[in-house]
C-alpha cells in the first residue's frame, strides 16, 4: 500500500488498528516490533533492535490508536533493509 503524506509518496510496511495489531501491553508492543522488524531487517531482530524501534519509532503510537509505519521511518532511526 502506498501512502501520500504531504505530497510524497511511500510505501506503507504496516498499518493498522488496535483490532488488527494491538498495542495496549508490554507484550503486544513487543511483538509488533518483531513482526516488523522481522519482515523489514530478513532476519529475527535482536533486544537491542526492539529496544530501538520502541523508543524511537513507536514511543508516540497508542494503544486503539490508528497507527502508520514507513520505510523512511525505519531507515531514520538506522534500520538498513
Amino acid at each position: 500500500m502506498r501512502s501520500n503524506r504531504g505530497g510524497r509518496s511511500e510505501l506503507v510496511l504496516a498499518s493498522g488498528s488496535r483490532v488488527l495489531l494491538d498495542w495496549e501491553t508490554t507484550a503486544d508492543k513487543g511483538h509488533v516490533a518483531a513482526v516488523v522488524l522481522r519482515h523489514w531487517l530478513g532476519r529475527p531482530p535482536n533486544r537491542t533492535e526492539l529496544h530501538v524501534f520502541l523508543d524511537e519509532i513507536a514511543a508516540a503510537w497508542g494503544a486503539g490508536q490508528p497507527w502508520e509505519l514507513t520505510g523512511t521511518q525505519l531507515a531514520a532511526a538506522g534500520f538498513a533493509s
